[in-house]
């Protein structure tokens, strides 16, 4: 995702080397640095594409539904961060995983969205840690990704 965001947005302090403190904090509490060229450009274009007024309610979800994930992230990243094991976030992870399923069963149709993001959330964050050991690192990341986020909602 940073590499994606790279020309427009990037996690402010960098994440690339991992900085030597990966206290989320660090990420929860800034703004990303924003591409001096390409962010202004993007900005202008979507607030032109946003004045109308029929599409005005659509830029205010979007800032708000990115709002929403950012604040989500750094939530989650701060309390990650003091975890003491990976096997502990991953049998949390799983028994959230197990709520939720539990949850999409008995809910009614129309909150199956939520539930299904939720469940993609914790799936994407339970492939996440398989393939590494370092906690930190990834409450790191989902510190940065919701400093990306936060600023990425000022687009809108």
């Amino acid at each position: 995702m940073f590499t994606a965001l790279h020309p427009i947005v990037s996690p402010n302090p960098a994440l690339v080397p991992p900085p030597a403190n990966l206290d989320p904090s660090q990420w929860t509490s800034g703004a990303a640095t924003t591409n001096a060229t390409f962010y202004p450009a993007v900005q202008g274009l979507l607030g032109i594409l946003f004045q109308s007024s029929e599409l005005s309610s659509v830029g205010t979800s979007i800032n708000q539904a990115l709002t929403q994930i950012a604040t989500l992230l750094s939530n989650f990243a701060t309390k990650l961060y003091s975890v003491a094991s990976q096997g502990d976030v991953a049998s949390t992870v799983s028994g959230i995983q197990q709520a939720l399923q539990l949850a999409a069963t008995l809910a009614p149709s129309a909150a199956a969205p939520a539930v299904n993001a939720a469940t993609g959330l914790f799936t994407q964050l339970q492939s996440i840690l398989a393939v590494t050991t370092d906690v930190k690192q990834v409450a790191a990341e989902l510190a940065g990704t919701a400093q990306i986020l936060n600023t990425l909602a000022g687009l809108f």
